[in-house]
């Protein structure tokens, strides 16, 4: 179970990111910063490799916020990333996320990044690196 220390500074970190948000040309809208939650479209990675608890507790909070919430997958996300503001990368195992999204998906979310996508990523547990082994 995940303390309460580490869920309040999950929600800081969601609320600080979404609040700080800025539309790009290449965002979904184009001009200013947002003020009202319904403005921004947050995706949830909840595909493969997303632990439990990442997958269930970002949407629930952002969704009682009054944000627009989608969960996408591994199978989702090259294709429907630019329709969101806003990428949370929950916790989980990092190797399982990696196979499953492969060097396009990855490739993906950097490019969507460095295009003006926000990217807010929550390392609650991890698997070891196979560089470790």
């Amino acid at each position: 179970m995940v303390s309460m220390a580490t869920q309040r500074w999950l929600w800081l970190a969601l609320l600080s990111l979404l609040s700080s948000a800025h539309r790009t040309t290449d965002s979904p809208a184009t001009d200013g910063c947002f003020s009202d939650p319904t403005e921004i479209s947050v995706a949830v990675y909840t595909g493969k490799g997303a632990g439990v608890l990442g997958k269930v507790l970002p949407g629930q909070l952002l969704r009682s916020l009054g944000y627009s919430v989608t969960e996408l997958s591994q199978y989702d996300l090259v294709d429907r990333l630019e329709e969101f503001h806003v990428l949370f990368m929950p916790g989980g195992y990092d190797v399982d996320m990696m196979e499953a999204m492969g060097k396009v998906g990855v490739e993906a979310i950097r490019s969507w990044v460095a295009n003006g996508g926000g990217y807010l990523g929550c390392l609650l547990y991890t698997s070891p690196s196979p560089r470790d082994s």
